[in-house]
């Protein structure tokens, strides 16, 4: 718990979605580190613009690989940090690697380094949610850094995200999928 962690309690963070918080964060040489409201008080910049210097900067860091991994799915990896946070912008991602998604798009963040994402047939959107449970258990299975977040999410036409599946296998050992209440999906 960061807000126990530190004697300036809990870093500036926003609800996204599922169990995920957009944070503040400030990059150094050696790594990074959460910046906490407390300390930006002689900051020129309002929280909100921070957070929008922020996002710029996240949508412009690099990626290692940018491109399809069969049957409509994509994936984006990259070495920084803030590799998931992309999905902050997705509407951005979306046009930036050329994909259509009218009907929306399934997403997934298994860690900090990587971005899944299938857009969405109307007639078939379970395609896109096994095409991420299946991105999800084997990033999951064979990556080092912890698990940023269970769930597969969807993001709406609107913009709207919201939780909509766990993968079997990822925090519970049956294979099947867990579909979730998801209003919008």
């Amino acid at each position: 718990d960061p807000a126990k962690a530190s004697p300036w309690g809990e870093p500036g963070q926003r609800p996204f979605a599922g169990n995920l918080v957009l944070g503040l964060y400030r990059r150094f040489s050696h790594g990074v580190a959460p910046i906490f409201p407390q300390l930006l008080e002689d900051c020129p910049l309002s929280t909100d613009e921070l957070f929008e210097a922020g996002q710029r900067n996240t949508d412009r860091a690099p990626l290692v690989h940018c491109g399809p991994i069969g049957a409509g799915a994509w994936a984006l990896h990259g070495e920084g940090f803030f590799t998931a946070s992309k999905a902050a912008s997705l509407g951005a991602v979306l046009d930036e690697i050329d994909v259509g998604a009218d009907a929306g798009v399934l997403f997934c963040l298994p860690h900090k380094h990587v971005l899944g994402l299938h857009p969405i047939d109307p007639d078939d959107p379970y395609w896109a949610l096994n095409s991420m449970a299946l991105l999800h258990r084997d990033e999951t299975d064979r990556h080092v850094d912890p698990m940023l977040s269970p769930f597969i999410f969807h993001r709406a036409p609107t913009g709207e995200v919201e939780a909509v599946a766990i993968p079997g296998g990822v925090v519970y050992e049956d294979p099947r999928t867990l579909i979730l209440p998801a209003p919008l999906f």
